[in-house]
C-alpha cells in the first residue's frame, strides 16, 4: 500500500489539437444529424404537400341547379325580345347560353371587355345594337392585346364603335384616363356612361347629377334613376323630364344597385326597394350588410338580390326576401330568363353557369 503522501499519476493534458479535433467530430456529428432530420422533413412535407388536398364530404345543393358550362364573362343579359338570346363578354349566344360566337364587324373589329370578374354588365338598346363599358378593341394585323382602348363600345349590328376612346399616344404618361365608367344605360338621347359626376353622352351632351353616380338606370316611362354611394346624401335620386333636374327620393335607404322588370323599378342595398304603381317607394328590410347586384324579372314581380355570397328571391313587393341555399357557391351575377317564369341564371366568379329553378323552392 503506497504512503498517504504519494501522489496518484495524473493523465496527461490533451493538448489543443486533440481539443480542436475532438470539438470537429462533435460539429460534424450534430450536423449529420441535423441534416437526416431535414432530409426526412423535406420527404415528409413534400409527400405531403404532392398529396391532393381532402375536399372533405361532398355539398349537397338543396334546390335544383342544371348546368349551362362556361360563359364568355361573368355579366349576362338576355335580350326580351328574342327568346334564347344571350350577351356576355362581347359575344352573343341564340341558344340559351349552350353556344357563343364572338361579335366581330365587318372590319374585323372584336372587343374584350376589361375588369375581370368586377366588369361592367352590358346594356341593351333599340335596334338590336349592344352597350359594353371598358373596352379593349381586338383588332386585325395588331397584336392581341394591344388594341385601342375605350371606355366604352356600342355594337349596331355590323360593327363595334368606340365611344370615349383613351388617348395612350404617350407611352410614357404617369397620367390615370380621365373617366371611370361606374354604369351604363340608354336613355332617351341615345347610350349613356355614367363616370364619376357626369352622365356622358357620345352625342357630345351630358347630364351632371348632384353627386357621383353609382349605379344609373333608364326605366320604361322614360325617366332617369341615379344612385350614389355618398353616404352624405340622398342615395336615390330621379330625373323625369330628361332636363337635368334631379329630385331625391324622400325615405330611401342605402342604395348599390338599380334594376326595372314586371315589378316596376327596384332598388337593393340594405333594403329592397319597389315603387309601385301609385309612384310610392316599399322598403323591406335584407339580412345583409351589402348587396353585390340585383335582377328583376322583366315581366313578373320577381326580383332577385345577392351580396356576402347569399342569394335572396322576393316573388311579391310585400313578403320578405327567401334565403336560397346554394351549397357554398359564391354568385358573381344573375339574370332572369324573361322566355320562362321559373328560372334563375346564376354566375360564378369563374363565369360558371347554372339555372335555378325556381319549382325547387316550394
Amino acid at each position: 500500500m503506497p504512503p498517504p503522501s504519494a501522489a496518484r499519476p495524473r493523465s496527461p493534458r490533451p493538448s489543443t489539437t486533440t481539443l480542436l479535433g475532438r470539438a470537429a467530430l462533435w460539429f460534424l456529428g450534430f450536423a449529420a444529424a441535423a441534416a437526416v432530420v431535414s432530409l426526412v422533413l423535406v420527404a415528409v412535407r413534400g409527400r405531403t404537400d404532392s398529396a391532393p388536398p381532402d375536399p372533405g364530404p361532398p355539398v349537397e345543393t338543396p334546390v335544383a341547379l342544371e348546368s349551362l358550362g362556361r360563359f364568355p364573362a361573368t355579366r349576362v343579359v338576355y335580350d326580351p325580345r328574342v327568346p334564347g338570346r344571350l350577351h356576355s363578354g362581347g359575344e352573343m349566344s341564340e341558344d340559351s347560353g349552350r353556344s357563343w360566337r364572338p361579335l366581330v364587324g365587318d372590319d374585323g373589329r372584336r372587343i374584350v371587355p376589361l375588369g375581370g370578374s368586377r366588369s361592367l354588365a352590358p346594356a341593351l338598346g333599340p335596334g338590336g345594337s349592344v352597350l359594353y363599358g371598358e373596352v379593349l378593341f381586338d383588332e386585325p394585323r395588331v397584336p392581341r392585346g394591344l388594341g385601342a382602348i375605350a371606355h366604352g363600345a356600342e355594337w349596331r349590328g355590323e360593327r363595334w364603335h368606340a365611344l370615349l376612346p383613351v388617348d395612350l399616344s404617350d407611352p410614357y404618361s404617369s397620367e390615370e384616363p380621365r373617366w371611370r365608367v361606374a354604369s351604363l344605360a340608354y336613355l332617351r338621347g341615345g347610350p349613356a356612361l355614367a363616370t364619376g359626376n357626369e352622365v356622358l353622352l357620345p352625342s357630345g351632351g351630358s347630364l351632371h347629377p348632384p353627386v357621383q353616380v353609382s349605379a344609373l338606370l333608364a326605366s320604361s316611362d322614360g325617366a332617369t334613376w341615379i344612385a350614389t354611394h355618398d353616404t352624405g346624401r340622398f342615395p336615390l335620386y330621379v330625373d323625369t323630364d330628361g332636363a337635368g333636374s334631379w329630385q331625391p327620393v324622400a325615405g330611401a335607404f342605402p342604395v348599390a344597385a338599380l334594376a326595372e322588370g314586371g315589378g316596376g323599378v327596384c332598388a337593393a342595398g340594405t333594403h329592397l326597394g319597389r315603387r309601385g304603381a301609385d309612384g310610392a317607394w316599399r322598403w323591406t328590410a335584407l339580412p345583409l350588410t351589402r348587396s353585390d347586384g340585383l335582377a328583376a324579372h322583366p315581366r313578373l314581380p320577381l326580383v332577385a338580390v345577392w351580396g356576402q355570397d347569399r342569394l335572396l328571391i322576393s316573388r311579391d313587393s310585400d313578403a320578405q326576401p327567401t334565403p336560397v341555399p346554394l351549397g357554398g357557391i359564391e354568385i358573381a351575377w344573375a339574370a332572369w330568363d324573361p322566355a320562362r317564369d321559373d328560372a334563375l341564371t346564376l354566375l360564378d366568379r369563374r363565369g360558371f353557369a347554372r339555372r335555378l329553378s325556381l319549382a325547387s323552392l316550394r
